[in-house]
């Protein structure tokens, strides 16, 4: 079996892995090489990374603890997604709604 071949994320420069515009949490604010600047080859013009490690367990935590009827639980969970990032919010309710599908059907 022939291995597929990959797609590659073309970065600007190694910066971009912890400016913010790019890398949802990461810590540094846009500089003046991001594409807000003109800068045509920022890669944040047409992308952004967010981690779902931890988003996804707590949407697994979440349907979970909605089964249980856990209302502590799901305060508590909601109000972790509530300190999130705007993108990283939509991220967690699109997981959450891949999980409530997968247990409905």
């Amino acid at each position: 079996m022939r291995n597929q071949p990959k797609d590659f994320l073309s970065l600007y420069s190694r910066d971009c892995l912890s400016c913010h515009m790019l890398v949802d949490g990461a810590p540094a604010k846009a500089r003046r090489c991001s594409f807000q600047n003109g800068n045509k080859s920022c890669p944040a013009s047409e992308v952004k990374i967010i981690v779902t490690g931890r988003l996804r367990a707590q949407a697994v935590a979440l349907v979970k603890a909605r089964a249980d009827q856990d209302l502590d639980a799901e305060i508590r969970i909601l109000r972790s997604i509530g300190k999130e990032s705007e993108d990283a919010r939509k991220t967690f309710y699109k997981l959450l709604d891949q999980l409530s599908n997968k247990t409905a059907g």
